[in-house]
């Protein structure tokens, strides 16, 4: 039996879009650093604060994080529910927005 010709589907009109507001901030469209790891993988970037305490930074515009991060940062886009269930199970917050973020000192190892 020969094949058809394929038809043309319909096109289908895209939902309205819906503001995000305060009260529903689980579907807000977050970007974040991230690092590639040694297996290819995507990891969040988790930075520490001078107490201690392990935070992944994240921002409401592509704009404001190559401002703040540069441009070299990787980054990847996350819903803010799917990054709080990331984070929360393993007690890292997040920081929404920071206005700097100073840079990491490089691991180095130390022979004895």
């Amino acid at each position: 039996m020969p094949l058809s010709a394929p038809r043309a589907l319909p096109a289908v009109p895209a939902p309205p879009a819906s503001p995000v507001s305060p009260a529903s901030p689980v579907s807000e469209v977050l970007t974040v650093p991230v690092r590639v790891a040694a297996d290819g993988g995507l990891h969040l970037q988790v930075l520490h604060l001078g107490s201690g305490d392990r935070v992944v930074v994240a921002f409401t515009t592509l704009a404001q994080a190559r401002a703040v991060l540069g441009e070299h940062q990787l980054l990847v886009d996350l819903g803010r529910g799917a990054l709080q269930a990331l984070v929360e199970p393993l007690g890292i917050g997040v920081r929404l927005d920071p206005e700097r973020v100073l840079r990491p000192a490089r691991r180095t190892r130390v022979v004895a």
